[in-house]
């Protein structure tokens, strides 16, 4: 399955996230697990795009800051 650019990928005993290729995090399934593998895979991955996100706006307002001098 492709999510954001990133493919997720269930093996028997784990779910693995990549991102062109490379192997950016995986978590192993486990007896008794109460989330979904995919929906959590997805759910980290928007968190990983809001952090990305949280860096580039404070970048932004580091420079507007820089040119108001």
């Amino acid at each position: 399955m492709m999510y954001r650019g990133y493919t997720i990928t269930e093996k028997r005993t784990k779910w693995i996230v990549e991102f062109y290729g490379k192997e950016y995090f995986a978590f192993d399934k486990y007896e008794g697990n109460t989330h979904d593998g995919e929906g959590y895979c997805m759910a980290e991955i928007d968190r990983i795009k809001r952090e990305e996100r949280k860096e580039v706006d404070a970048n932004i307002q580091r420079v507007d800051a820089q040119v108001k001098k």
